[in-house]
């Protein structure tokens, strides 16, 4: 408490912190003077006022005084006062008014009655009147000032602050003058009395003045103590508040944020100290957790408080501030407010990982963060060699945390370095808040490898089944469970159930034995509330065989924090043969804790595979008929560590779509078999994982395919003969073994086989060229060419016109032999213009390609000098290119074959030439000693012939809907067929309503059987020899109704005639079905290429010629010719009907069983011809061997 005292003139300055003052006003005392010859009288005291006022830090208060009346006797005392807004007399809010001066009488006289002239006292509203009687001077009041005595010598009337002057005369002795005041007192008046005495009255006090103090607690008169000589004194007493502390705030713990305060001394003295605090930006609170008033300053801890609100006391994942001030009886100093503190972040909740595809990872999470202000993403990489340490990433790390937010953080291969196909990851993040260092605990993105998922129960049954053990805990989806209300939950945290317990309740599982498994993971969402202190938690514990050990625990920090997100991994030597895992709550005896636990797993860290490596170095060898073989090598070096790996294989034809196969994993090389001759596949092979999660087989991730194309063979026509030779064409008959093709061609032109002399002399330019006997390759003769050593020459051995004029070729063919002295030589085809278009040739024993590029010798050939080599070309003139297949007869059958190759100009081939070759000098040079035979050209004769087959019925047959009338007059069957096996006994041929004819009794031999009507007596017959295995046979049936007489034919020869009773009515028939009858029984073990059905009985030149080339068309009801192919799944009826033979299961396309004829025309009389034929596709051509 401050006091000062204060006169008239000085100023008071109010200070800082100080907004009342108590003030006290003493006004003066009248004039008190001596005379020894006078008897004098006593002069009024002055007033006294007191009371309380409001005022401002730095605001100047005036004090100030106001005249007493002065008189020649005893003036008036002065009064004292306070101004404030300026010092003119209007401007006074307090005053204490002065007393009024005494009065005099002029001689001394013991017995005179002295109190009749005192001065009157000053205050309180009005002063104090002077003595004696109406000549003394009055009071002054609120209002107006006192009026001044009336007697001879009159007084003056007291004024607006200043009190009356007795003016006095010079014969008198001066009276009272009046106290000053808000309004002063009245002078006395003076006289001389009967006896020649002077004597004066005493002046009125003056009045006081309070209406300016907020309080009044003294208006008082005549109490001052202030003497005239003292003058008036103002008294001021303020309490100075006190300036605002300092204050910080600190992190030490989740459960522990200091505060320091420190005193500032500057002002008022604090009685104490008060504090409040806020937490993540919410109202000022008065803490629970620490004092929030304090005497002294120091360091005070703050913490958590049980159940105390959320917003008053220290936890987990939250902003901090704090704000402290000094009190005392003036008042509250200002806050001072503490920089923001911030306790650790809680996870992110519930991660998991979503993969689009094998490049692509996407991290998803919610927020649960209240101070967070960044997610870290860690991942840890494996290239082959295992995990390396864990790496932070700023590809997919996020500065943007909202709580409650659902986040998704995508990474592909391509946008960070460190993400690349062909490894594995695994991934953790947390939530941080950067400029404290703070951070959460790590979470892992997923979980669950194949097999691994060793425990997960996320309450869903709506109890606790899935533990073995419980005390204590109920499974329940209601929040505000009086074990789980104050937790902070809203429900559970998925699904709708979860379990709570109070203290001392637990679950608890056992999990047998894990040891051997690594990275084992428990990962859930608890919550806890309503903890007391750090002994009491939610905890998890996990039991090594031997003892209970700590995983995790939320203590009372994490008093209302909902669901915390929980994961940790179990130190490997804790994994034993009886590993068991518990969640309990820990102290709180008496009760009145609260836990819950959701979503309960113990798994393994996931691991993220990326796309596989490609499969490198694919090759296809379709050598072996039918089949192509894939071989590849597998790069991945991590999708071996997969729990699920294969490999999978595309095939199909080209163009086609292809049908995938999941293979073995780690399979490098399969067989593609049961394929179509002479079509061109394509096989692409990829890697292939499962990416498992939660225990589940996921996406699968494919690596790119690695892409080959291959033309399966196409095997050629075989047993080509020529027959039917007129002058100008021939017949040209061959077997077709291919069961697929686009159709046939037969090709002609001339042939140089050198047995006759005249296709000798058609060579010219003949050096060193002979017509020989000693060796030939076709017939006896063979044209042989000899040069030395030495002998260079630019001129070929020999050549011939082949083509005056040109033609555009299909193929070139010789045969070759050498001996050990010869260096080489070969053949070079010169077109119309006299340019060369290509030349092929041996260099002894490499084999040697001349094309537009130049010279080069793709092949090593056969040494051996003793067997003849084939070489043949094929030309594709569109696309300016032919292709090479280079065939050795030696003991080695060296071949080699190349297609695609450049030829020179692309114009046509007229001349052949026979030259020498030495790699050294090229063409003509060097030693030669070689045999050529068979030169020939091929150009195609006619048209293109549609393809040729039969159906291989063992996996399936023909059904056709049909609509044949009852109104006929008999029934003909025609087949060629070849049985492919003999133990079925009944083998179908055709099937057809009544009518049916098949072969049976295979096992002694075989024979036909045929039914007029299936419900009545059948007939059979016996061929001329037994069935064999491959062999065709053409077999004809026939049947009149009004006769009945049937008659069987086979292979031409009609080996029965039959009359019986067999026809008991005719009726309508609806399926026809080749192969089998009634729907797939007595399937036949064999093929059939031609079907004929008749509506009555055939002559026997018709029937002897039904499956020829002319076959008969009266009545024919179906006519199948079997020339569809692969790509059909019916027999084309080529009769008017067109009843198709629709394909039931699986009867495969096959070659034909009858040889293909083509007929070659406009040859030349008297030409030695050769003769060729082909089977194409659409991919390749093969010429008869």
């Amino acid at each position: 408490m401050v006091t000062e005292t204060f006169t008239p003139g000085e100023d008071f300055v109010v200070p800082i912190g100080v907004d009342t003052i108590t003030v006290e006003l003493e006004g003066t005392k009248g004039q008190v003077i001596n005379n020894s010859n006078q008897q004098i009288f006593e002069s009024g005291d002055g007033g006294r006022v007191a009371g309380d006022l409001s005022v401002s830090p730095g605001e100047t208060l005036y004090i100030r005084s106001s005249p007493g009346g002065a008189s020649d006797g005893q003036n008036g005392g002065d009064s004292i006062d306070i101004r404030r807004g300026g010092t003119a007399l209007s401007d006074r809010i307090a005053v204490a008014a002065g007393g009024g001066g005494g009065g005099i009488y002029g001689e001394l006289d013991e017995f005179y009655p002295y109190d009749d002239f005192l001065g009157g006292d000053g205050g309180a509203d009005t002063g104090e009147d002077g003595q004696y009687g109406s000549d003394a001077g009055e009071g002054g009041t609120q209002s107006s000032g006192g009026a001044g005595g009336t007697d001879s010598s009159a007084g003056n009337d007291g004024e607006f602050g200043s009190g009356g002057d007795h003016p006095g005369e010079s014969n008198d002795i001066g009276a009272g003058g009046g106290g000053a005041g808000w309004y002063g007192g009245g002078a006395g008046s003076s006289n001389v009395t009967s006896t020649g005495t002077n004597e004066s009255d005493g002046g009125g006090g003056g009045s006081n003045y309070d209406d300016g103090l907020d309080t009044v607690t003294a208006n008082e008169r005549g109490t001052s103590s202030r003497s005239y000589s003292q003058g008036g004194l103002v008294t001021i007493t303020y309490e100075v508040a006190p300036v605002a502390p300092g204050a910080s705030a600190a992190y030490v713990a989740d459960d522990q944020i200091d505060v320091s305060i420190s005193e500032d001394a500057s002002a008022g003295d604090p009685d104490n100290f008060e504090v409040e605090m806020r937490r993540d930006e919410g109202s000022w609170q008065t803490p629970a957790g620490g004092p929030s008033s304090t005497s002294t300053a120091g360091t005070y801890s703050y913490g958590p408080s049980s159940d105390s609100g959320y917003g008053e006391q220290i936890g987990i994942d939250s902003k901090f501030e704090f704000r402290v001030r000094a009190v005392n009886d003036a008042g509250p100093s200002d806050w001072t407010y503490t920089d923001p503190v911030r306790t650790r972040p809680l996870s992110p909740h519930d991660p998991s990982i979503n993969r689009p595809d094998g490049d692509t990872l996407v991290i998803e999470y919610t927020d649960n963060s209240d101070v967070a202000d960044k997610t870290a993403v860690f991942y840890r990489k494996d290239s082959g060699s295992g995990y390396g340490s864990w790496q932070y990433t700023d590809a997919i790390s996020t500065g943007a945390v909202s709580k409650g937010a659902q986040r998704s953080l995508t990474v592909s291969v391509g946008d960070a370095a460190w993400f690349e196909r062909d490894a594995r990851y695994q991934f953790r993040l947390r939530h941080e808040h950067v400029s404290s260092g703070l951070d959460s605990g790590f979470v892992y993105a997923d979980y669950g490898n194949e097999g691994n998922v060793y425990f997960a129960d996320d309450f869903e049954s709506g109890d606790l089944s899935a533990w073995d053990s419980t005390t204590g805990v109920v499974a329940t989806g209601d929040a505000s469970h009086p074990n789980a209300a104050d937790t902070g939950i809203n429900g559970p945290d998925s699904g709708s159930y979860f379990a709570t317990f109070d203290a001392e309740g637990f679950v608890e599982k056992s999990l047998g034995d894990l040891t051997g498994e690594t990275s084992v993971l428990v990962r859930c969402a608890l919550a806890t509330g309503s903890m007391d202190n750090a002994s009491e938690y939610t905890e998890i514990q996990w039991y090594d065989g031997s003892s209970w050990n700590t995983v995790e625990r939320l203590d009372h920090s994490y008093n209302e924090q909902g669901w915390v997100e929980v994961h940790e991994i179990i130190p490997d030597s804790w994994l034993s043969a009886d590993s068991r895992v518990r969640v309990l709550g820990v102290g709180g005896l008496g009760g009145g804790d609260q836990h819950a636990v959701d979503r309960f797993v113990v798994s393994d860290v996931l691991h993220e595979y990326t796309t596989p490596a490609t499969p490198s170095n694919l090759s296809l060898d379709a050598s072996t008929g039918r089949e192509i073989t894939a071989t590849w090598s597998l790069s991945a070096s991590v999708a071996a560590k997969a729990d699920v790996r294969d490999t999978e294989t595309w095939f199909g034809p080209t163009g086609d779509s292809l049908t995938g196969v999941n293979r073995d994993s780690g399979m490098e090389t399969y067989t593609f078999t049961n394929l179509l001759d002479g079509e061109r596949y394509r096989v692409e092979v990829n890697d292939s994982i499962i990416q498992h999660r939660r225990g589940s087989p996921g996406v699968e991730i494919d690596s790119e395919r690695a892409a080959g194309e291959a033309t399966t063979n196409l095997p050629a026509p075989t047993a080509l003969t020529v027959s039917g030779v007129t002058a100008d064409s021939a017949d040209v008959l061959f077997e077709d073994n291919a069961n697929n093709k686009a159709g046939y061609r037969a090709y002609s032109g001339p042939v140089s086989s050198f047995e006759a002399q005249g296709d000798f002399d058609a060579w010219t330019e003949q050096k060193g060229f002979q017509r020989v006997d000693d060796e030939s390759y076709f017939g006896d003769w063979s044209a042989y060419a000899q040069r030395p050593s030495g002998d260079s020459d630019s001129q070929p051995r020999a050549s011939r016109v082949y083509h005056d004029g040109g033609e555009q070729i299909r193929a070139f063919e010789f045969y070759w032999r050498e001996t050990e002295n010869s260096y080489g030589g070969g053949v070079r085809l010169k077109n119309s213009n006299g340019d060369y278009e290509l030349g092929v040739a041996t260099d002894n024993p490499a084999w040697v390609i001349d094309d537009a590029n130049g010279q080069r010798e793709p092949a090593t050939g056969e040494g051996g000098y003793s067997h003849w080599v084939r070489f043949l070309v094929v030309f594709d003139w569109s696309a300016g290119t032919f292709s090479v297949d280079f065939e050795s007869y030696g003991p080695d059958e060296a071949t080699y074959s190349e297609s695609d190759i450049p030829l020179k100009q692309g114009v046509d081939v007229e001349t052949v030439e026979l030259w020498n070759y030495h790699v050294v000098g090229g063409w003509g040079d060097g030693a030669l000693e070689m045999w050529w035979d068979g030169i020939s050209t091929y150009t195609q004769n006619g048209g293109d012939l549609p393809p040729q087959y039969s159906l291989n019925y063992t996996n399936g047959y023909t059904k056709a809907d049909t609509n044949i009338s009852n109104a006929r007059g008999g029934f003909s069957i025609a087949v060629r067929f070849a049985l492919d096996g003999t133990a079925n006994s009944k083998q179908s041929l055709v099937g057809a309503g009544q009518h049916l004819l098949q072969i049976e009794d295979l096992s002694s031999g075989g024979s036909y059987r045929a039914w007029s009507h299936t419900n009545g007596p059948s007939e059979s017959a016996l061929p001329s020899s037994d069935f064999v295995s491959g062999d065709v046979h053409e077999v004809v049936w026939t049947y009149d109704y009004g006769t009945d007489t049937g008659d069987f034919y086979h292979d031409g020869e009609k080996i029965k005639t039959y009359t019986e009773n067999h026809l008991d009515d005719i009726e309508q028939i609806g399926t026809v079905e080749t192969g089998s009858w009634s729907d797939g029984e007595r399937r036949l073990q064999g093929k059939i290429d031609t079907v004929r059905i008749y509506d009555r009985k055939l002559s026997d030149a018709e029937a002897l010629d039904v499956l020829g080339a002319s076959p008969p068309t009266a009545g024919l009801l179906i006519k199948y010719d079997y020339d569809g192919g692969p790509s059909n799944t019916s027999l084309e009826d080529k009769s008017p009907n067109g009843w198709d033979g629709d394909f039931a299961n699986s009867p495969e396309w096959a070659p034909p069983l009858s040889r293909v004829k083509k007929t070659l025309s406009d040859l030349k009389n008297g030409e030695a011809y050769v003769t060729r034929a082909s089977i194409f596709t659409d991919d390749t051509e093969v010429f008869d061997e």
